[in-house]
């Protein structure tokens, strides 16, 4: 939202698995994204989630891990979403993703770079190819065969690599 409505605080956008929110609802309509997305549902409703997560912590891994999640991140993430609050706040990101009245964000005129995992259980194909309509400014797409949902934690030295060289490259 930042790169679009507010293009002059910012260089240069990246994102990992999550597409241009216009992209993500044209992909739900056509292609198997409002069946990937279906958890979002699940995750509207009030306090069920969070109990569940406080309830069913072994599950809860094996789904993440399943889902692409390494296993040397599960710890500390279940750690850090058992804290009071946490897990509701994560949730809560979900619920105002759905809940909140669309704010019409436009098109992305920062040079503007997306990575996408071709094993990203969540966030669809469609999706990821969408965005780029929705990108004005200069725009690279890296797609990462085999990789899931959790890209920043599978490929921690890939991905810095690719953020510096896009963003030395619009520093020039």
């Amino acid at each position: 939202e930042c790169a679009a409505n507010h293009p002059h605080r910012v260089t240069t956008m990246t994102s990992l698995s999550t597409p241009h929110p216009s992209a993500m609802v044209r992909a739900a309509l056509r292609s198997t994204q409002g069946l990937k997305s279906l958890y979002m549902l699940f995750f509207q409703l009030p306090f069920l989630p969070e109990m569940g997560f406080g309830i069913a912590k072994k599950p809860m891994r094996r789904v993440l891990v399943r889902d692409g999640m390494p296993e040397d991140y599960l710890d500390e993430y279940m750690t850090l979403l058992g804290q009071k609050g946490a897990a509701r706040g994560a949730f809560n990101w979900y619920r105002a993703l759905l809940l909140s009245p669309p704010r019409g964000i436009g098109a992305i005129a920062v040079p503007t770079m997306y990575v996408y995992g071709t094993d990203d259980v969540a966030l669809g194909r469609k999706a990821a190819d969408l965005t780029a309509d929705y990108c004005t400014g200069e725009y690279r797409y890296e797609i990462l065969d085999g990789v899931s949902h959790w890209i920043p934690e599978e490929m921690p030295e890939v991905v810095a690599k690719l953020v510096l060289d896009f963003v030395a490259k619009q520093s020039v």
